[in-house]
This record gives C-alpha cells, sequence and structure tokens, in this order.
C-alpha cells in the first residue's frame, strides 16, 4: 500500500480545526490552518496546548515567531522531515521548534545553519545568537567566514540591517580580516 502523504493534509487545508494566527512586526498576521490530533501526537508541547486542564480554543495567536519559521515547523510535524531553503528560514524555524521543545528538528536546524551559512548569513545567525545567548553553537563557522570572507561578510545585506550590537560584536572580532577602508567604506 502507498504510504500516506500527512503533510497533503496540511498543505491543502482539509478537515482542519484550529488556526494559528502568526504575528510578526507590523506586518499582517500570517494564518495557518492545522489539525490538532495531529499536531498533539507528534508533539507534547501541542497535547497539552489542545487537550490538558485548559486547553486552547480553535484559534492560537502566536507573538513571538516568524511565520516562515512556524511553517517549517508545522510541516515538520506532519512529514517528520526538516527542509529548509536558506539558514534565514533554519534560524526562524530554530526558534519555533525551541518553543514547543521539539529537539530533533532544533538539532537539523543547527545542523543545516552549521553546513549551509555564508558570509551572507553571518548577521542574521549573530542577531539570532544575540536574542537567544547561544553564540558557542555556531563561533568556529563565523569565526572561520570572517577569516576567509570579511569584506564580503560587510558587504552583505544584512549587515546594513544589522543592530548596534551585532556590528560591534563582528567589527571587535579578531578574526574579522579586512582594511580599515573596507570598514570605514560599510559602517
Amino acid at each position: 500500500a502507498p504510504k500516506r502523504d500527512d503533510l497533503r493534509f496540511f498543505t491543502e487545508g482539509r478537515y482542519t480545526d484550529v488556526e494559528f494566527l502568526v504575528e510578526h512586526g507590523s506586518d499582517p498576521p500570517k494564518s495557518f490552518r492545522a489539525h490538532k490530533m495531529v499536531l498533539a501526537m507528534r508533539n507534547e508541547v501541542f497535547e497539552t496546548m489542545f487537550y490538558g486542564n485548559l486547553p486552547e480554543k480553535d484559534q492560537v495567536r502566536v507573538t513571538d515567531l516568524h511565520p516562515d519559521g512556524f511553517s517549517a515547523f508545522l510541516k515538520y510535524l506532519y512529514s517528520q522531515e526538516a527542509t529548509f531553503v536558506d539558514v534565514k528560514q533554519a534560524l526562524h524555524t530554530r526558534a519555533a521548534a525551541e518553543k514547543y521543545m521539539e529537539s530533533e528538528l532544533v538539532e537539523a536546524c543547527h545542523t543545516f545553519i552549521r553546513n549551509s551559512m555564508q558570509s551572507a548569513d553571518v548577521c542574521d545567525v549573530l542577531e539570532y545568537a544575540l536574542r537567544n545567548g547561544n553564540f558557542a553553537n555556531f563561533d568556529d563557522v563565523i569565526n572561520r567566514l570572517l577569516d576567509m570572507r570579511g569584506v564580503q561578510v560587510l558587504e552583505s545585506k544584512a549587515f546594513i540591517a544589522a543592530s548596534k550590537e551585532t556590528v560591534l560584536r563582528l567589527l571587535k572580532n579578531p578574526r574579522l580580516r579586512v582594511k580599515e577602508y573596507d570598514v570605514i567604506k560599510n559602517v
């Protein structure tokens, strides 16, 4: 018999009984429809959330996660496969996986980020680490990229949008190998 495709029920929105409204910044909330029973079977936090002493209603507001990460997290629960389009999505997904205590997905995100990080991703990863306080996870990869591609890090779009803390952390890093001119030009 062919294997059932549980993910299709999520992507097509068939027979859903819960809606998640994911709010991020000033963007309008993004809606995700899902199945309480599937989520509860795959994740203990959702089991408690939907079938515990104080069960959630049919609509759940999520204000502390990015929609891209929440979507990838839900797809993982349905398919039991971690897939990411880029490092930024993996970072957002990791935040969701940590919140809902899905340790295998946290590890899959971690591995993807470490193996896929490019100079353009360094600032996003540092921003994430600043928010979540786990620098050690990525220090060696960041240091290698600063060593080999420091100028590209400074020229990335993410560097321009980076917080003051991220910029200072980069500029103070002894592994950043750039000329003073490149720092002045990009800061």
